[in-house]
């Protein structure tokens, strides 16, 4: 007959082969084996919890209200086949044995303990009733923020074994947020699957179990000189309540905000900087606004001292900023008009050209083109042009003054006599004939 001795706090389990049954021996204990006897598990510690401690156990022996085992038929402990049980210190004091059938899982392990900027999110494995007495439905989704002792519980497991830490939103910065599915976010507003939007309340902030932060953002900065080119990617109310459809793009000023935001449906065209002009410079602008309404195919003169931001649609005509022409009273300019204008004495109709003459400033207004400047040509009284007058025909020489030529009129090349073009030639040279 072979003696097992079983030191205190520690158990083996025996097999009548006669019966097949299994129990539980405890020590401290010499335990005298029969001959149709056989340890079937050998001398194992006692498992043994501390405080904040927790232990899984597979196929937990049934027990009666007062706290005994129950035993089947033919004697062998009665166990929940397929179950499992946690165990934690507040139930479990003392050190405890496993008894035959049940399985310890995972080892001893320490309860969570949640701090104050920490969150999980738990999945319900089955019908539960949570520690607020809230209902969830198997699969369900709900979070546990802390401080808190995370409290292991078989119909509910942690999802993905994951804490998650609050996400700081700063002054003037935001997150962008995401509904993964139906829900009703921290204002009460219903969201729809996809929905984003953003949450610019500073402090701590924790996503619903059906949210997702999609990222943080933090604001532009908005001057006197720059400007956000922004574009609208579905229809929406942007944050200065207007509303904005898809497609459709603005302009955010220092005059509405000195931060800006790009909102969840917002997208950064680009800066704009501002467009001076000062008092000597003028440009054209293409597709002008107009009211608030864009006009395609009109083109507004602006002239300084200004400044302005170019609207989305707006063109800067050749990309540039023109200087006003400044000419004195031998320089003129041969104008032509492009379409009905008055200068405030005379009117014209397209097709009609005349000469302004200086001294001026003079801005190229939309109706007119400019066909050519024209210098005042200055005659010694030995010298002398030709000049043919384009509406007759008539060739007239001046001699002896300043003269500037007219709309309807060029400068003539008269052809000479060989002998005459030798002569003078000559005469230029300073060669005698």
């Amino acid at each position: 007959m072979d003696i097992v001795r079983v030191p205190i706090k520690s158990y083996i389990h025996v097999m009548d082969l006669t019966t097949n049954v299994t129990e539980l021996v405890e020590g401290p204990r010499n335990y005298a084996l029969q001959s149709n006897e056989v340890v079937v598990k050998q001398i194992t510690p006692f498992i043994q919890l501390t405080n904040n401690t927790y232990i899984t156990i597979k196929n937990p022996v049934v027990k009666t209200k007062d706290n005994h085992v129950e035993l089947e038929s033919f004697g062998l402990v009665k166990v929940n086949w397929g179950e499992t049980e946690i165990r934690t210190y507040n139930d479990y004091k003392d050190p405890f044995p496993l008894y035959p059938g049940e399985e310890a899982v995972d080892g001893i392990k320490k309860i969570v303990n949640l701090l104050a900027n920490e969150q999980v999110r738990m999945k319900a494995l089955r019908d539960i009733v949570d520690e607020n007495g809230v209902k969830h439905k198997a699969g369900s989704l709900w979070s546990i923020r802390g401080p808190a002792n995370l409290l292991p519980r078989v119909e509910c497991e942690v999802v993905k074994n994951e804490i998650l830490k609050a996400t700081i939103i700063s002054n003037n910065s935001a997150i962008q947020i995401k509904a993964t599915k139906d829900t009703v976010d921290y204002k009460g507003i219903e969201r729809k699957a996809g929905d984003q939007w953003l949450v610019r309340e500073s402090g701590a902030y924790f996503p619903t179990v059906y949210e997702e932060i999609v990222q943080v953002k933090t604001p532009k900065t908005l001057t006197d000189k720059v400007a956000l080119h922004l574009k609208a990617e579905k229809n929406f109310t942007d944050f200065y309540g207007n509303k904005r459809k898809a497609g459709e793009e603005w302009l955010v000023t220092n005059e509405m905000s000195e931060l800006h935001i790009i909102d969840a449906y917002e997208t950064l065209v680009n800066e704009v900087k501002i467009t001076v002009l000062t008092s000597r410079q003028y440009c054209v602008i293409q597709n002008p606004f107009v009211n608030g309404q864009i006009q395609y195919g009109k083109r507004v003169l602006k002239r300084g001292e200004t400044s302005f931001f170019i609207k989305p649609g707006e063109i800067l005509e050749y990309n540039k900023v023109n200087n006003v022409l400044v000419f004195d009273e031998n320089d003129a300019l041969l104008l032509e008009a492009i379409e009905p204008y008055n200068d405030g004495k005379t009117d014209y109709v397209p097709g009609n050209k005349w000469v302004l003459r200086g001294p001026r400033e003079f801005c190229l207004p939309l109706e007119l083109t400019i066909l050519k400047q024209i210098k005042a040509i200055p005659l010694d009284e030995n010298e002398g042009i030709y000049i043919r007058n384009l509406t007759n025909g008539e060739v007239k020489m001046i001699t002896g003054q300043t003269y500037l030529l007219e709309p309807n009129e060029e400068l003539y090349e008269k052809e000479l006599n060989p002998v005459v073009e030798q002569i003078i030639n000559q005469q230029k040279s300073g060669t005698n004939y």
